[in-house]
Order: structure tokens, then sequence, then C-alpha cells
């Protein structure tokens, strides 16, 4: 057979190998008893580049080989010397290893084939058998189980991270948030040495609460404290930066002033700063790794940084939001103290409280109020506010067919009540009030008197809170959909591979078949296959195939777009961009719910578009968004899509239109459809989060996002980015 065939899969497959081996030092071991085989396996491994252990006769000496080499991949004899054959020696070896098994035997009976799929083998070879089938099995077994172990440490690290993500919603101290995130760095990135430290807002230091101190007792040092006042030389250049920054050989970084006496030698690093809309709020540092830093540990690290830097915030605004209460209880206390301890000083408690002080007749009327009542409500004086009912003040804008004295306990009290109240201006505060009535001894209530406090800047800062927690919710459900996403690809790819390395050997037998049955045709006249004339078949047949093909094709390439949007992404936004083929890979993305949605479906694609710097996958983000919206706006599948991308030379400037003819968007919601967690759509399950974070992802790369739209008649979003440097 043509090794050409499969060259574009042995070349991936090859690929994926030399990441961990040099060929020459791929070692397999052969688990046979006939000598004759043994050495003309040998013989052809050692011929492809490969290393063969010494010969290995039964299955008990191969559990004790595999021990003590630690081959890659095993080829086992089915029936071996011994008591032990190649299956039960199978089973026993992944008991304690996960090394790719390939069966080499010339059974083929049914029953022992149902037994090898026991032991879940990478291959199954049918003595005799060519070079290219063997060689071709091997790199197919090695590929799977490298694509195994990839996937077993992504999913690895997935679970850590959103178990951490989880874990600091329910740490109260940045201590301990500190050594949890600086335990599970050095974990994943197998460094010796780190320490995590966040940004005090008041000072400016970065505080460091978290340091691998066993590290320093193995040089000189005594311990130090975990405050640094100054920054100089890495820590300058990751804070001013904000950036990561990865070296395996730091002697050569010149802003490195070298290790000071009596400290540990540093043999490679990695340094993250944790950000909040590009401020730096603290820093992860690892260092002494066995081997180099790769890039999967500069991703792993960043992804750590950013569950940092949220938690961080999530803990500063926790402690403003119970600095703020306790200050508000605390005002609330000292201030009925006073009340209850003097009544001379009656009327300067009364006039000096930070919290508003009422006395309301039964009808509404305002008949006593303190300075602070007033400013709450918007008014100037007393005067002013005594002519307003506070009955129509009272209630929110969703009860507005309350009574205050309908909200009173049989008791005739309240506490702690919180409510919306509209001031002067019409404009919505929020308020805890206290309230008691008032009676004669007949029951009636004579007036209502109690406490109120603009509790506004609170419920803000608690929203803001909520944001954050909501956010960090996101993020673990978005780890988890990587994980998804990379073992569906997996799978869906492995049969697809299949068949696009068989349907051109079936075409070439097909063509090599033609001639004796077209001969047979001249001499015999037509004839029937399957229910079909071979005159009508020998045209068609080699169609079918090429069909296959492109049908193969397709879906390899949806996999692997599916697998780049679905990766970490890059912060780097001076890539080289092809907007062209950032429509394009958004629209294969879509491509299925497209169909779903309309019968019109247009793209038009600029001839003259330059290639300009940006960062590719999150402006494909972007697309697939708008893409998505236009899809579910469509009342029916006869309301068009029409995507196109241009370029103005004059202004300098790429466009990318998106219309639909869909249901359009109201007036009223058009201004806030970009703000975060605005949506229509929640009903259905939308977050509000989609269009927030495509106008934030087009303002980094200094375009802008801008929508048209008539309610009924559609939307048209309209994507704007500036080319600094025309190059085609």
């Amino acid at each position: 057979m043509d090794e050409s065939h499969f060259s574009p899969l042995l070349q991936d497959m090859t690929d994926i190998k030399m990441e961990i081996k040099r060929k020459e030092d791929v070692k397999i071991l052969v688990v046979e008893d006939e000598y004759i085989t043994y050495h003309a396996v040998k013989a052809v491994l050692e011929k492809k580049g490969y290393s063969v252990p010494s010969i290995v006769t039964t299955g008990e000496e191969a559990i004790l080989k595999v021990k003590e080499a630690s081959p890659h991949l095993v080829l086992m004899d089915i029936w071996l010397d011994g008591e032990m054959d190649g299956i039960e020696a199978a089973g026993k070896i992944h008991e304690f290893s996960t090394i790719p098994i390939i069966y080499l035997t010339a059974l083929a009976d049914r029953k022992s084939i149902e037994r090898a799929k026991i032991s879940e083998p990478y291959g199954y070879i049918l003595k005799p058998c060519d070079e290219n089938t063997l060689f071709t099995t091997i790199e197919m077994a090695l590929y799977k189980h490298n694509i195994d172990e990839l996937i077993r440490q992504e999913k690895e690290i997935n679970t850590k991270l959103a178990e951490l993500s989880q874990a600091l919603l329910k740490i109260p101290s940045m201590e301990e948030i500190s050594q949890l995130v600086l335990e599970q760095a050095q974990r994943l990135s197998g460094s010796l040495v780190g320490c995590v430290g966040y940004i005090d807002e008041e000072t400016g230091y970065l505080i460091c609460p978290a340091v691998s101190y066993h590290a320093a007792d193995e040089g000189r040092v005594e311990k130090k404290s975990g405050i640094l006042k100054g920054f100089s030389g890495l820590w300058t250049k990751v804070l001013e930066n904000k950036k990561n920054l990865v070296s395996n050989s730091p002697r050569h970084i010149p802003e490195l002033p070298g290790i000071p006496g009596g400290h540990i030698s540093i043999g490679n690093f990695m340094v993250t700063p944790a950000l909040i809309s590009d401020k730096v709020v603290g820093i992860i540092f690892v260092a002494n790794k066995k081997g180099n830093y790769e890039e999967k540990d500069s991703l792993v690290l960043q992804r750590l940084a950013t569950i940092y830097a949220l938690a961080f915030q999530k803990r500063q605004m926790q402690e403003k939001l119970d600095l703020h209460r306790r200050h508000l209880e605390k005002s609330v206390r000292e201030r009925t103290k006073e009340l209850e301890k003097s009544r001379a000083n009656y009327r300067n408690l009364f006039e000096d409280s930070p919290v508003g002080i009422f006395k309301v007749a039964a009808d509404g009327r305002i008949l006593m109020a303190n300075s602070a009542f007033i400013n709450i409500l918007g008014y100037s004086s007393f005067e002013e506010i005594s002519r307003v009912k506070l009955e129509n003040t009272w209630f929110s804008p969703a009860d507005p067919d309350s009574k205050f004295k309908q909200r009173q306990e049989p008791e005739g009290e309240v506490k702690g009540i919180e409510d919306q109240w509209t001031t002067k201006d019409n404009q919505v505060i929020f308020v805890r009030k206290n309230v008691r009535a008032i009676k004669d001894q007949k029951g009636n209530v004579l007036y209502y008197e109690g406490t109120v406090e603009d509790i506004t800047g609170q419920k803000k800062a608690e929203e803001k809170a909520k944001q954050q927690e909501q956010q960090l919710i996101q993020a673990d459900k978005m780890v988890a959909l990587g994980t998804l996403v990379s073992g569906v690809a997996h799978e869906i790819n492995n049969p697809n591979n299949f068949i696009m390395m068989n349907t051109p050997l079936l075409l070439e037998l097909w063509q090599e078949i033609c001639p004796i049955l077209e001969r047979y045709y001249e001499t015999s006249g037509d004839f029937s296959i399957k229910g079909f004339n071979y005159s009508e078949l020998k045209g068609a047949v080699p169609d079918l195939f090429v069909g296959i093909i492109n049908g193969a094709k397709r879906i390899k390439n949806i996999v692997t777009d599916l697998k780049d949007f679905a990766r970490r992404e890059s912060d780097d936004i001076n890539q080289d961009v092809d907007i062209n083929e950032v429509v394009k890979t958004a629209v294969n993305l879509t491509s299925m719910m497209i169909e779903k949605s309309t019968r019109h479906f247009s793209v038009r694609y600029g001839k003259n578009n330059p290639v300009f710097k940006g960062n590719f996958q999150r402006l494909e983000q972007v697309i697939v968004n708008l893409i998505q919206n236009s899809c579910e706006a469509l009342p029916d599948k006869e309301k068009g899509i029409a995507i196109s991308t241009d370029f103005d030379e004059a202004t300098g400037l790429i466009t990318v239109n998106v219309a639909d003819e869909g249901i359009g968007i109201e007036p009223q919601h058009l201004k806030f459809i970009m703000d975060p967690f605005f949506t229509t759509k929640r009903d259905s399950g939308g977050t509000g989060l989609g269009l927030s974070i495509a106008s934030t992802i087009i303002n980094q790369q200094g375009g802008s996002l801008s929508f048209a739209a008539q309610p009924g008649k559609g939307t048209t979003a309209t994507i704007t980015i500036p080319v600094k440097e025309v190059r085609k």
C-alpha cells in the first residue's frame, strides 16, 4: 500500500509524539515467544528508528520489564510461554500503568477478540503483517495515548481550578486565600518555590501572606517580612507591563540584579500579575521547576491569577460592606442610647442625627422631621416637606396601591424594613426604616414615628459584589465547558480519521476493479449490482467516494475551529489578523444554527481588506456572538441574515456589518444593550454578558461596536476597527 495515503495523518501524529520523545528515544517492548517473529519485528522497528529492549517471552517477564524499563508501548503476543497469556499480562500491567498495548497475534477467533477487548488495547495486528500496517498501528497508538494523557492532564487542571474557585468563595481572609492559591500554583506548575501577594489599596505596598519559606530554609537567611514597600528589577517590569514573565534562564534578563547572598538560587521562574480592569491587584510568583516552564504552565498561572484577582476584589467589597454596616449599626446604637439618657439634649440629637427621624399623622401629613430626613428626600426645609403627604412617597413604584397603615404588624410596629422611596426630583433611593404606631386608649392611631436610613450606597455595593460572584461562577462554568468541548472534539476526530484514511483506499480499489468490470460489461452486456446497473454505477461511485472525503474534511475543519474557539485565549492584541478569515471561522462554527434559523444567508468578503494588528480569537468570539443574536432574532426561516466586510482607505477603517431581518430592538432598550447583565432574554437563559463582553473586546482593539435597529424590521451591528499600518 502507498504510504502517501497516510502522510497527513502520520505528520500530525509525529508532531504530537515529538512533544514527548525523539523517535530514537521511544522504547517499544516486544513480548513474543517465537524468536524468528521477535527478531523480524525488532528489525522493522529499529529500521523505523525505535528502540527495542531485550527479548521477553512470558507474561510474567513482561510485567517486570514494564516496571524496570518503562517503555512507551508494548507489542504483546496473546499466546505465550508460561502460565499467563498476553491478555492476562496486559490486564496486570494496566493495574499500575497506562502504557498503550497492541496485540500482535495469529489468532483471530471471536473468543480471543472478545477477551482482548476487556483490556482496552490500542490496536490488534494479525500475523503476518506488512511494515506499513505495523508502523501505522504503532503511530496511531502513540498518538492516541498522547492525546488521552493531554486530556487527562487538562481535566485534572480544570477540576482543581473549579474546586479552587468554589473554595475561594467561602474563605474569609486574604491570608488563607493567598495560601490556597500558592499551593495550587506550585502543585500545578511543579514548582519548588513561590509566593502570592496582593497590593494594599491604602499604602500601595505588596503584601505577601503566602511564601514558601521552606525554600529560604535551604539558604542562609532569616525569615523575612512579607511586605514589600518598594519595587525594583523583576517586580517593576511585571507591575508596569501588566504581563506575565517567564524565563528558563534568569541570568540573561538585564532587569534582574542577581541573587542576594545567602538566598536560594533561582534556576527558572514565572511571574503573573493579577488584574482587575487593567489594574494590578496582586501577583503570583513560582520558581525552580524540574525542567523548563512551558506555555501550558503560563496559561495555568494566568487562570489562577484571574481567580485570585476576582477573589481579592470580592473580599475587598465584602470588607467595605461590613465596615459600612458596622458604621451604620454603631451610629444607630449610639444615637438611640443618647436619646434615652438625656431628654434635655433631645432637640440637638434630633437635628444632628445622621439617621432620618420623623413623625407622621395618620393621614400621611409630616408633623416633624429632622435635617437628615429632609435631606434624604431631597428637600431644603421642613416648611417645604410639610406640604407633602408621606403616603404618596412611602412605597416603591412596584407597590403603588399599598397604604402605610396596611404594612403595620399587629403590635403596631415594624423594624428593619427595607424599601424604595421617591425623592423630590423623582430619584428612587433605598432606605431601611423602623416605624411604630402611637395609639389612644381605644386603639385609634394618633400618629406614627420612626427612623429611616439611606442605604442606597450599601445596596449598590452589594449588587457589585453579587456581580463579581456571578463572574466567578461563570468562569467555573467555562472551565467545565472547555473540558467538555475538548473531550467531544477528540471523540469525533477518532472515527473521522478512520473515514479520511480508508475512503481514499476504497476509491483506489474501485478504480483498479473497474477495468475488469468494464471488460465484462463489453463482452457480456450490462449487469446489476445491488439493484443498480453497472453502466450507472461506474460514473456515480467515484463521486460518492469524493463526497465522503469532502464531508470528512469538513468535519475535521469544524472540529478544529471548535477546539480553537474553546481553548484558553491569549491576551496578545498584536497578532496579524485577516478579518475575512475571522468571519469565515465564525460562520463555520455557527453553520448549524444558521441553517436552522434561515434560508437566506449571505456573506460578502471585501477584496482589499488589509492584515492588521489585533487578537484573532477575541474578534472571532464577537462575530460568533453577533451571528447567534441575529439567528435568535429571526421569527421564521424566510427572514435573512447578511454579513459583509470592507476597508475604507480614506479613513483607514475596517468595517464588519451583521444585519438581520429579525424582530429588532425597542428604542428604550437600545441604549442599554451593552450594559453588563442587561438582557431581555433572561427567561430563556440570557445572562446579559454577551454584548457587554463584545463591546469591551472591540474597545480593547481600539475600535467601536454600534447598533441600528427598527422594531419589527431588523437590526444591524457594525464593528469598526482602525488600521494603523496597512499590509496586504
